[in-house]
């Protein structure tokens, strides 16, 4: 189906430009995944290193631009994204030690980090949301800090989100 925009010129209705609509639906990308898909209730890490976390339930992937194996979210058409990481860890038993260290990163390069080291409760959580100018072939993840951890179950309460608000011209 093509939607055609007709302009007056010279007098004269002249078909100006068409636009296949099927162009615009691939031009969509958007994702939102959380941490684990069962409903046991799991941690993941501490590691000895940052570690980029591989998100394994997908809520919505149009543009197929996260790739659940790496957990990496790779822009395929430049512009202004909205991007949400929101993070959630349980120290298991009251005196446990509990920390949600995150950030959220550009071609390896911190964007925006979350610290949760409360030590006063079980349980902490963090949000980060941003908007971004990126260009196609940027890689965006989210790090987990050496040391810290994630925990998580159907309730999906570790997710990372992004969707394409502008598309560049």
């Amino acid at each position: 189906m093509n939607v055609c925009i007709f302009t007056w010129m010279d007098a004269k209705l002249s078909l100006c430009s068409a636009c296949n609509v099927d162009t615009l639906s691939c031009s969509r990308v958007a994702f939102s995944v959380s941490l684990y898909t069962g409903d046991t209730f799991k941690c993941y890490g501490p590691f000895g290193v940052d570690t980029i976390i591989a998100y394994q339930h997908i809520f919505i992937n149009l543009g197929m631009a996260y790739n659940m194996a790496t957990g990496i979210f790779t822009v395929t058409y430049p512009g202004v994204y909205s991007l949400a990481v929101t993070s959630f860890s349980d120290a298991g038993s009251p005196g446990n030690i509990l920390a949600v260290c995150t950030s959220l990163q550009v071609n390896g390069q911190i964007v925006a980090g979350s610290r949760e080291l409360n030590r006063n409760d079980q349980e902490d959580s963090t949000t980060i949301a941003v908007a971004l100018k990126l260009k196609a072939g940027d890689k965006v993840s989210v790090k987990l800090a050496k040391g810290c951890y994630l925990c998580d179950d159907s309730n999906h309460y570790n997710t990372f989100s992004a969707f394409l608000l502008y598309a560049d011209a």
